[in-house]
């Protein structure tokens, strides 16, 4: 679970920045605090959720693992079909 979440985000992560600033005109410090969002909702998050997993137990382990995996990939998708503000 690990290795699929990390290589998910962290492959997008490091070009997540130039993303932000060649598309929506972000300074740079901008697009870094931007991209540093991730971390900070994952801080707040990750309790929270571990917690929910292991009262439900390894019955439904699988399941939430698709569930997330899906949320990951629909949060890519929304980023490559958001507008190019840049040339608004």
């Amino acid at each position: 679970m690990n290795s699929l979440g990390y290589s998910g985000i962290h492959a997008f992560y490091p070009n997540l920045p130039k993303f932000f600033q060649q598309r929506f005109n972000f300074t740079n410090t901008e697009a870094g605090s931007i991209a540093s969002l991730p971390y900070v909702i994952a801080s707040l998050s990750v309790p929270v959720f571990g917690s929910v997993v292991m009262k439900i137990g390894e019955k439904h382990y699988e399941s939430l693992l698709m569930f997330s995996l899906t949320l990951l990939a629909l949060t890519h998708i929304a980023y490559i079909l958001l507008p190019n503000w840049s040339h608004c």
